[in-house]
């Protein structure tokens, strides 16, 4: 914030954008003519709907470990590895290519998950390394799933002859609300039925 401050009265921009007069129709045309945008983003909200691991911990640690101060232990255990995940993605990216780490990381994911509701949650010390594995996971999607933003606004450019930046990126922001605002309730759905005390799994 202090960084920030400091640079808003000395940084001056050396070009200035031309105004342009844009209208909710052209907007809105620029949007519907990008398809790929509004595919990607659409599996990116029902991937955010469902993504409901740390949003359970609550429950799982009252009803299936039987000890709700477990809950900063699992939560840390997942977002631990998220923050390390923002150092290793450039790296990873570099040496594999963007395609290939993200649909890797979708593969482990499920993997992961499956193996997860197979092995159960009797073991602590089993639980907090899928926890971590999760966390991994999330993180390295989270990083990177915005660099796709970019990709699509290329495509539309290209289809249109539009650089439609400022909404490609709204689209994003508003789609990553939507899911976490859908499983935010589909959790609190869920948590007044009386079978999550016996049968809830983070996954």
């Amino acid at each position: 914030m202090i960084f920030m401050n400091l640079q808003r009265r000395k940084v001056v921009e050396k070009y200035k954008a031309k105004e342009e007069n844009v209208t909710l129709k052209k907007i809105l045309s620029c949007l519907f003519h990008n398809k790929y945008l509004l595919i990607y983003y659409l599996c990116i909200t029902l991937w955010l709907a469902t993504s409901t691991s740390t949003l359970t911990l609550d429950y799982f640690t009252k009803y299936n470990l039987n000890d709700s101060s477990l809950v900063g232990v699992l939560m840390a255990a997942a977002v631990l590895p998220m923050m390390a995940d923002a150092l290793l993605v450039q790296g990873l990216i570099k040496k594999f290519g963007k395609n290939k780490v993200m649909i890797g990381t979708c593969i482990f994911y499920m993997i992961v998950l499956l193996a997860f509701n197979f092995a159960g949650y009797k073991n602590f010390s089993t639980v907090v390394i899928f926890m971590v594995l999760i966390g991994l996971s999330q993180g390295i999607f989270n990083v990177m799933y915005p660099m796709y933003t970019a990709d699509c606004i290329e495509y539309g450019t290209w289809k249109s002859g539009e650089r439609a930046t400022g909404i490609s990126f709204s689209v994003q922001t508003f789609t990553t609300k939507l899911g976490q605002a859908i499983a935010s309730a589909l959790v609190r759905i869920y948590s007044g039925r009386d079978r999550l005390c016996t049968e809830c799994s983070p996954v």
